[in-house]
């Protein structure tokens, strides 16, 4: 009986609108939570975005640590997500280092593009010069999951040059649990 009302107490607090946790999840325009209703969800890496291979499969890796929802790579490019780099960024605000594009339905993510500008920007993985991938890719796998900017961690909305952020915070990690109580539930 307590185990029952400790988890009703949990549900209930991370549903209201104002607790912390939840606030930090994206939403449709009814206000509702935004969530995959599948378990695991497929990554398909372009070419283009090859020479980051490794540092794909460590954001992966981390996400896939927290998240309910497991991000698997896959070849199949008729899958859920897809990475790519882009050259031409003349439709989109120079200073974005990289955004996370979604169709959905209802509530429910139908796809997601995540695209890379290599067009303003240079990369590097952990040393070098310019913005660092593995922690662009962490925070645009979070909005992939479902989460919106917040905080100082991986979903911090800003990234400077020759900054290095691939540790979740607890606020992070927090995050990404409550967005487990909705994603990969059973459809309506």
């Amino acid at each position: 009986m307590r185990l029952l009302l400790a988890l009703s107490f949990i549900l209930m607090g991370c549903a209201q609108e104002d607790s912390f946790v939840c606030k930090n999840s994206l939403r449709n325009s009814y206000g509702e939570n935004m969530l995959w209703y599948e378990d695991h969800i497929g990554v398909y890496i372009n070419d283009n975005m090859s020479q980051y291979q490794q540092a794909v499969d460590n954001a992966v890796e981390k996400w896939n640590q927290y998240s309910k929802v497991k991000l698997v790579i896959t070849n199949n490019s008729n899958t859920h997500i897809h990475l790519y780099a882009s050259s031409d960024w003349s439709n989109r605000e120079p200073s974005e280092q990289a955004f996370t594009g979604h169709t959905y339905y209802g509530n429910m993510f139908v796809r997601t593009a995540i695209v890379i500008n290599t067009y303003n920007y240079t990369w590097y993985h952990l040393n070098g010069n310019g913005v660092e991938i593995e922690s662009v890719l962490l925070h645009e796998f979070g909005h992939a999951l479902g989460l919106h900017h917040f905080g100082q961690g991986i979903m911090k909305p800003t990234l400077p040059f020759n900054t290095t952020r691939i540790e979740f915070t607890e606020d992070d990690i927090k995050a990404i649990e409550c967005q487990n109580l909705f994603n990969g539930r059973t459809r309506r």
